[in-house]
């Protein structure tokens, strides 16, 4: 009996072994599954026979008692015999599947060993493949020539431009001042820092403000420029303020109305100004100006200046402050710029007129101030391309100023353009 438990231990043993063999050797060939399948039938029918046989002797034993020990002994032995024989047979099975096994994981290493390169090679074919592009850009750039390394548009600009877009951006550029080139692809509302003291941001307006009515003025102006600051006017001014647009020439205004209107509303012979951010002529970032006085200089080139003592004696940058004159942009009631003469109109080209207006304002009786909470971001031309040389027009418009609201000041200006003042004195500004 204990010889048939220690058959059916060992005989269960190697069915799980077997089983757990049959799996791992999934990736075998067929020939080998079909050996050790007619192997395992063939044990299992000889352990049945075995036990069979077994268990017959034992109940013939119990029906005949009085046969010899000697022959019941001698039986066992064959039978022990007969299952050591059982035993190392299935020892030879497993030293065969053990080696098969053994030449499967070699030949799978093997292979493992000849696919890796390719893999690897594959992997890297990939990697060289996604650099193809970035290395034909960058062999492109580096064949891309300077072509214009004396240009000031280049100079902090465009170093990445192929050599037929770099001979675009020029030509733009001189033709224009600024890069249209790049004016042309960036969005017509593209986002703006507010750059206005924090303060202003806390203020709060009348609700009857005057209406506005927004003149630009443009000259040889781009069209991307002048639709941005269109733009700009009508995102940024509220409906009910703003009256209409009169298209004259471009100063890229974007600022707010309110803070401009609720001044002229308080005082309706203020000339107001809002406080100008740079917008740069060849990579259109925007510098921060922080908010002065537009002064001028003897030679009436306008500048910028401190506002006075009493002003910063406040300790708060959002109040308006006085101003000799304005640069340009101005906001003004319509009623009292008439009163005082509107603008000059015998004034030529550029330069000049802002002085004038600033002059007139004064002394009419009215006051100049700028206006911190309103901002606008004004491109600065490198060069204005409707006129090389500004020069005749600046002295000429300078000299009638200074002619007409200076008295013996006017000396000054004859000194600052170097003017002898004979000459100056027979100067006709009004006939040029």
């Amino acid at each position: 009996m204990s010889c048939v438990c220690v058959l059916l231990c060992v005989l269960s043993r190697w069915i799980v072994w077997l089983g757990g063999w049959c799996v791992i050797r999934m990736r075998g060939t067929w020939i080998k599954r079909l050996l050790l399948l007619v192997g395992a039938v063939g044990v299992m029918l000889y352990f049945g026979i075995f036990l069979k046989n077994g268990h017959q002797h034992s109940v013939d034993t119990k029906n005949e008692m009085d046969t010899p020990r000697m022959k019941t002994s001698s039986n066992l032995e064959e039978r022990i015999s007969d299952l050591n024989k059982v035993l190392r047979g299935f020892e030879k099975k497993q030293d065969i599947m053990q080696k098969i096994l053994e030449e499967d994981r070699e030949k799978q290493r093997k292979s493992a060993e000849v696919q890796q390169p390719a893999v690897q090679k594959q992997a890297e074919k990939k990697k060289d493949d996604a650099n193809i592009q970035p290395q034909n850009e960058a062999d492109q750039m580096k064949k891309s020539e300077k072509l214009f390394p004396n240009s000031v548009l280049f100079k902090e600009w465009g170093a990445n431009l192929s050599e037929d877009d770099q001979r675009e951006a020029q030509s733009l550029y001189e033709k224009y001042g600024y890069n249209v080139y790049l004016s042309d692809r960036l969005p017509l509302d593209r986002p703006l820092p507010d750059t206005r003291d924090p303060r202003c941001l806390k203020k709060s307006y009348p609700k009857d403000l005057p209406s506005l009515s927004v003149v630009l003025i443009y000259l040889d102006e781009a069209l991307s420029v002048l639709q941005r600051a269109l733009r700009s006017i009508i995102d940024r001014t509220p409906k009910n303020l703003l009256k209409e647009i009169i298209i004259v020439d471009d100063n890229s205004s974007n600022g707010r109305a309110e803070p401009l209107l609720t001044q002229i509303k308080a005082d309706r012979t203020v000339v107001v100004s809002p406080v100008f951010d740079r917008v740069n002529f060849d990579d259109l970032k925007v510098t921060t100006y922080h908010p002065s006085a537009h002064a001028f200089d003897w030679a009436l080139w306008c500048m910028y200046e401190s506002f006075t003592p009493e002003y910063y004696k406040l300790n708060d940058g959002s109040l308006p402050g006085k101003s000799p004159s304005v640069m340009g942009i101005l906001v003004a009631d319509r009623k009292f710029l008439g009163e005082i003469g509107v603008l000059d109109e015998a004034m030529k080209v550029y330069v000049g007129e802002n002085v004038e207006l600033g002059i007139r304002v004064w002394t009419c009786g009215g006051s100049v101030e700028v206006v911190p909470c309103s901002k606008i971001a004004h491109i600065e031309r490198a060069h204005k391309p409707y006129m090389p040389d500004l020069g005749p027009a600046m002295k000429r418009n300078a000299l009638r100023v200074a002619e007409i609201w200076m008295d013996e000041y006017k000396h000054n200006v004859n000194l600052a353009w170097n003017i002898p003042f004979e000459v100056f004195c027979g100067t006709d500004t009004n006939s040029k």
